[in-house]
């Protein structure tokens, strides 16, 4: 099984509300030991989650859209939300709805939630499952230089480009409206169109993005909390994402909205032209 996770679902959890979720988390069940593991979901049986009983959390961290809670050197947790998944840390009342499985901590309760069932808990000793992931676009290895010599090959729509797993890991729906616009791009140009300058626009401003989205505690569209219970904020601030027929914040012509491989996509027609090359393809 390899987790090239689906992206782009309505209010699933990217990059910056994992980042949210695994930092909360962080300072709250390291070192901690697994006293013990129900599991409630029949669908999270045979995943060999009950093997952590016993053990320490000594890490926690985030590669993709995966949470990673780290044991002894061969023993890791990976948690990955999908669309509802989420955890909850030592709520204050019981029973929760659409609880999947808890973890007795030393310290604490904490609480897999999933309204929809398609989040994945499972143990592995070693972390090949997340090998086919591609780079963190928060990393310095996401720079101009790397993302010009991957799209310079690609026939691909660049929107869907950055939504591929395997070459930026994180990235979904959501942000990646919103970093097209920011960079003036059209959602459907392809990735091969792209000159160097416009290469450098887009990797500064998903790095913007992405941070200000982590900073805001992520994006809260339709089922988005964090370990608290409580809402994100960056959805204060999206200029076109969900915004069809409102006008553009910078020119004022109606955001539009088309379906993209299958996913809705909000872009503005007049900030975010199309290059000459790709104009007989976008009807």
């Amino acid at each position: 099984m390899v987790f090239v996770p689906d992206v782009g679902r309505k209010g699933m959890p990217e990059l910056p509300e994992v980042e949210t979720i695994t930092r909360q988390l962080r300072g709250k069940v390291l070192g901690q030991r697994v006293k013990g593991v129900e599991v409630l979901d029949p669908k999270l049986q045979g995943k060999g989650i009950r093997r952590i009983r016993g053990e320490v959390i000594s890490s926690l961290q985030r590669r993709g859209k995966n949470i990673i809670f780290g044991f002894r050197e061969d023993l890791y947790l990976i948690a990955h939300p999908r669309m509802t998944g989420r955890f909850l840390w030592h709520p204050d009342h019981y029973p929760l709805q659409h609880l999947r499985a808890i973890l007795q901590l030393s310290g604490g309760d904490l609480y897999w939630i999933d309204q929809r069932r398609f989040g994945t808990l499972m143990v592995s000793e070693d972390l090949h499952l997340l090998s086919s992931l591609g780079v963190e676009p928060l990393s310095p290895e996401f720079s101009e230089g790397y993302l010009y010599q991957i799209t310079k090959g690609s026939l691909r729509r660049i929107k869907e480009f950055l939504m591929d797993q395997r070459r930026i890991a994180g990235i979904g729906n959501i942000y990646a409206a919103e970093i097209l616009f920011s960079a003036g791009i059209h959602p459907q140009r392809r990735a091969n169109t792209l000159s160097r300058g416009e290469i450098a626009i887009l990797v500064a401003r998903t790095k913007s993005i992405l941070s200000k989205a982590v900073q805001e505690k992520g994006t809260t569209v339709d089922n988005y909390l964090d370990t608290k219970g409580d809402r994100g904020g960056y959805q204060e601030l999206l200029l076109v994402y969900g915004k069809a027929g409102e006008p553009c914040p910078n020119c004022g012509h109606p955001i539009e909205k088309v379906r993209q491989s299958g996913r809705s996509t909000y872009f503005c027609p007049h900030c975010q032209q199309a290059s000459e090359i790709d104009l007989s393809v976008l009807s």
